[in-house]
């Protein structure tokens, strides 16, 4: 039989029992192939093992964090619904002492369920407040109504003095600039 270039040769294997080196080393580089290829498998699985104990640590963590800080604004929520809660209670028995009795009346009532929501959140873990929200919206729709009203003044309020101290502070920056240009000319 001849290869593309005339050459002539035999397809036969030498006889067994004869290997020839070049045989003997294909057969070792076959096992040290394997023993490298199943090395190599066994560190894959134990970077990607390690990689998942890493990120359900840090994502327990994180969510371990996330609920402490919820805690921390869950009380605060709740200390200043109760502010609301007597401020309203203050305004409605004066507007009872005022002869404006039923608006007082209903003054002094939205105070007293305000109060009352805010001792049940403080008592309720994250989960629970959505139902105490939701069944306080159902039973007292307009006590629910006022608290969020003040709930997003408040809001608003903060919003515009954090605008007003940043713009201020950028004002004052602009200006330290302006003066060290001034001096260094």
């Amino acid at each position: 039989m001849a290869d593309t270039f005339g050459n002539s040769y035999s397809p036969v294997a030498p006889p067994s029992g004869e290997n020839t080196e070049f045989e003997r080393s294909i057969a070792r580089n076959a096992v040290a192939a394997k023993d490298a290829t199943s090395t190599l498998r066994d560190k894959i699985e134990e970077d990607v093992s390690s990689v998942k104990r890493t990120v359900e640590d840090v994502a327990h963590k994180a969510t371990e964090k996330a609920t402490d800080v919820a805690e921390q604004q869950k009380s605060r929520a709740a200390e200043q619904i109760e502010k609301i809660a007597g401020a309203l209670e203050r305004v409605g028995k004066e507007m009872q002492s005022e002869d404006a009795g039923a608006i007082g009346d209903y003054t002094a009532q939205l105070g007293a369920s305000a109060r009352q929501f805010a001792e049940k959140v403080k008592d309720k873990n994250l989960s629970q407040i959505a139902g105490v929200a939701e069944d306080f919206g159902r039973r007292q729709p307009f006590a629910f109504l006022g608290i969020a009203a003040v709930a997003g003044l408040a809001a608003s309020r903060f919003l515009m003095a954090s605008n007003d101290r940043t713009t201020s502070s950028m004002q004052t920056a602009s200006q330290s600039n302006q003066q060290r240009e001034t001096y260094n000319d």
